[in-house]
């Protein structure tokens, strides 16, 4: 099975924050014109690129801070 990022249109990425989620959520925003991406960050202050990303794509990123090991909080996203 492929894994095509360009076909990807919501896309929902737990640990957004940085690492390796922060650089799919550059890499959708950047290759996808079309694509709408939801990102999840546990703490504010390891998420400021993120948080920037989010100023700078308003409509296309929207972002959570959530507990991602909180089985509600994941519920309730």
């Amino acid at each position: 099975m492929k894994f095509d990022l360009l076909q990807n249109k919501n896309t929902l990425i737990i640990g957004g924050g940085h690492g390796i989620g922060l650089a799919l959520v550059k890499q959708l925003l950047k290759i996808s014109p079309d694509a709408k991406v939801v990102a999840t960050y546990r703490v504010s202050k390891n998420a400021m690129e993120l948080l920037k990303l989010h100023q700078d794509y308003p409509e296309r990123l929207k972002i959570f801070m959530i507990d991602p090991t909180s089985q509600t909080a994941l519920s309730n996203l």
